[in-house]
């Protein structure tokens, strides 16, 4: 209420940060009526969740509803005395009246710490049980270090989702029942504006910080016949693993049903799902609501597609390999000039 006070007495505000917060409240301070400026470090919005191909969907967006952006700009400073008066952007100095900080903040995990529960840079560890280093005391939510549900390695994940699930298996082992928690895969969705933004799983860039080389698979279509009314465009992108198949991430961003789609990508990653199994699945169709060759299938038949190359590729280079390895190898011969019978004849020798 005091941001919304404060907009409504202002002209321009300064958004720093380009995740889901800092992006959805600077498209509701833009249909407040400010100038908005919209400012983050690194050049993609949503860099844990889109690849930097899908985050340039958003960017372009929030240019055509009027947003400045700076994405890949550094605030400086920020200046004023009793309030705010302007900042400095990578040298530039813009006047304001509203600076929002949406940068993230650190999960206080001080009382664990102290109590000397185990924890990894104040990120309190659990077991699948959301169980802690101390016997019966579990821990939940932002400040817990979990696993995820793509490779088991270790994660921290803000989101409300995940905690809920962590506190039904907390809460069902400290009433003396027996569940376990079978790891994140970070679903997530964000409305900005009109637009959703979706994802699931790992993006490319966090897959192959983890390990996995990668083939994916991106759709650009209407989510219904171009005839029908309501024909809203949609970007499809899967993540996929190149040496088994596998799905390991699911992005989407459209006007309108990335979100479910993102869900389904999600169940594939829970279920382990390759990508081969993955395209054959069956979705509702019906003109008013869909295409008959949905979004989804067309990403999925795309990374199939580079999948299969990129098996045949590696099996020739496999084949070949093993050819040059059995081919006996030709000793090097150099020509020695000899005399016979009074005539110059060149006979090789052979080191």
């Amino acid at each position: 209420m005091e941001l919304k006070e404060a907009a409504l007495k202002g002209k321009r505000a300064v958004v720093v940060g380009g995740g889901a917060i800092g992006l959805e409240i600077a498209i509701a301070l833009k249909e407040l009526g400010l100038d908005v400026y919209v400012t983050k470090r690194s050049p993609p919005p949503f860099p844990r969740n889109l690849d930097a191909d899908m985050g340039e969907i958003v960017r372009r967006y929030l240019e055509s509803k009027g947003l400045r952006i700076l994405f890949g700009k550094k605030i400086e400073r920020i200046i004023g005395s009793d309030q705010v008066e302007s900042v400095e952007i990578d040298g530039e100095i813009i006047q304001t009246d509203i600076v929002v900080m949406a940068v993230g903040g650190t999960p206080e995990s001080g009382l664990a710490v102290e109590a000397g529960i185990a924890h990894n840079n104040g990120a309190i560890i659990t077991n699948e049980r959301m169980e802690t280093s101390v016997e019966d005391v579990y821990a939940i939510g932002d400040c817990v270090l979990s696993f995820s549900g793509v490779d088991n390695k270790p994660v921290q994940t803000a989101l409300a989702t995940t905690t809920f699930r962590e506190a039904v298996v907390a809460g069902i082992n400290a009433a003396g029942g027996e569940m376990v928690y079978d790891g994140c895969i970070g679903t997530f969705v964000s409305c900005v504006g009109d637009l959703e933004i979706a994802s699931t799983g790992y993006n490319s860039r966090i897959a192959e910080k983890n390990g996995f080389k990668l083939v994916t698979g991106r759709a650009n279509m209407q989510i219904k016949p171009a005839w029908m009314p309501g024909a809203k465009e949609i970007s499809v992108k899967l993540v996929v693993d190149s040496e088994s198949g596998r799905i390991l991430g699911g992005q989407a961003v459209g006007e309108e049903g990335a979100a479910w789609r993102v869900n389904i990508v999600a169940l594939a990653i829970k279920t382990k799902m390759s990508i081969e199994e993955f395209r054959t699945i069956e979705l509702a169709y019906c003109p008013a609501v869909s295409n008959l060759y949905d979004p989804l299938l067309v990403a999925a038949d795309t990374a199939f597609k580079r999948f299969n190359r990129k098996r045949m590729i590696d099996y020739s280079k496999r084949i070949r390999e093993e050819r040059m390895a059995e081919t006996p190898v030709v000793q090097r011969t150099t020509a020695t000039t000899v005399d016979v019978k009074g005539d110059s004849k060149h006979i090789p020798s052979v080191k």
